[in-house]
């Protein structure tokens, strides 16, 4: 074993690797930029050679892909593949039609999210576009507030979640809160987000 400074460095085994992997791939969330292996290393606060490790795993893996001019990583063929083949298993193509029907008879945007931990994950609709991100913060928007109304078996409910960040200050932060405004939505039967993610946003 050797060590870089006061960090031993050890390869990454069983679990614990997968984890770290998975974690690598987890960074590139939201359209982030290409990502050096020095990015990867202080956002998931790894040592510099553990980064390394794992990306050169992943490239070989075609999980992630190399800039060939600027030495950077991004997600590589695997990752859009297996996105592809998941997205069609779950029968989530057959939406798109229905959202946009709903979309020109409501003159509003129409999304089909899915839940990811604390995110509500935009899978189809109008807001999946290249300049915006596909996650939204449960607490703060409509489609959170549905995901997290009617939950699925094994979910996690508010009180679950990590600190809630205040967007704006009509932001609700307050896991009892939240609480109270998701029996308000069940009874409604739909959500409301007035301003809550950004200021003069409603839906």
């Amino acid at each position: 074993m050797t060590t870089t400074g006061a960090e031993p460095v050890r390869p990454p085994a069983g679990a614990q690797a997968v984890r770290r992997a998975l974690d690598v791939l987890h960074s590139f969330h939201d359209n982030r930029p290409d990502l050096s292996v020095s990015d990867l290393a202080r956002r998931l606060g790894l040592s510099t050679s553990t980064a390394h490790r794992l990306v050169r795993t992943l490239l070989a893996a075609d999980f992630l892909e190399q800039d060939a001019r600027t030495a950077r990583y991004r997600l590589g063929p695997a990752v859009t593949e297996l996105g592809r083949l998941s997205y069609h298993q779950r029968g989530l193509h057959l939406a798109a039609p229905e959202l946009a029907d709903l979309a020109e008879r409501t003159g509003a945007t129409a999304d089909l999210a899915l839940r990811s931990g604390p995110y509500a994950v935009i899978v189809a609709g109008g807001s999946v576009t290249p300049k915006v991100g596909l996650r939204r913060p449960l607490h703060s928007t409509a489609l959170g507030k549905v995901l997290l109304a009617w939950p699925r078996a094994g979910e996690t409910g508010p009180l679950a979640l990590p600190p809630l960040h205040a967007f704006t200050d009509r932001t609700i932060v307050e896991p009892a809160a939240l609480a109270a405004e998701l029996a308000r939505v069940r009874e409604a039967g739909h959500a409301l987000n007035d301003g809550e993610s950004a200021r003069g946003v409603r839906t």
